[in-house]
């Protein structure tokens, strides 16, 4: 499998954005550390509803009431919770080198946060093909649940 890195291609060496292009990235890497703010924010929400789901759980449990929505809702809160931690992270990287790289005119500095913001993309693609598979589990489930039913035969 070929290496698509720009480090270990050498083209960190042939990177050398001029004026504009050093100024459209510090605004880009601006407008990350908004968007780290706002994946934080959301972030500690999951982490109020976890805590939330996993109390109303062991509620039901003491009670012998068992809800599987809840211990549903509070996996699938954990699971969240870690994915936008490390999105937040690789994401808050790429601001940072970035603007490091163009304050002091360094291309490997730059090159490491271009990494970097294609590791938070990869990140997200992972993500909506994950989510594209539960979605279509779903959707299966529900139509075996109603053909099952008699509804569509």
């Amino acid at each position: 499998m070929d290496n698509n890195s720009i480090l270990d291609n050498q083209l960190a060496d042939e990177l050398e954005p001029n004026r504009v292009a050093q100024e459209k990235i510090q605004e880009a890497a601006k407008w990350a550390k908004l968007l780290v703010g706002g994946l934080l924010l959301n972030t500690l929400l999951m982490v109020y509803q976890f805590v939330q789901m996993t109390l109303n759980s062991r509620y039901s449990y003491n009670r012998n009431d068992v809800n599987i929505g809840h211990i549903v809702t509070a996996v699938t809160s954990l699971g969240m919770i870690v994915f936008t931690f490390f999105a937040a992270y690789n994401l808050w990287s790429f601001a940072n080198r970035a603007l490091l790289g163009v304050e002091k005119n360094n291309n490997k500095i730059f090159a490491i946060s271009i990494e970097s913001l294609k590791a938070y993309f990869k990140f997200y693609g992972y993500f909506i093909i994950v989510v594209a598979i539960l979605l279509a589990a779903i959707f299966f489930s529900m139509y075996f649940m109603y053909s099952r039913m008699g509804r569509y035969n």
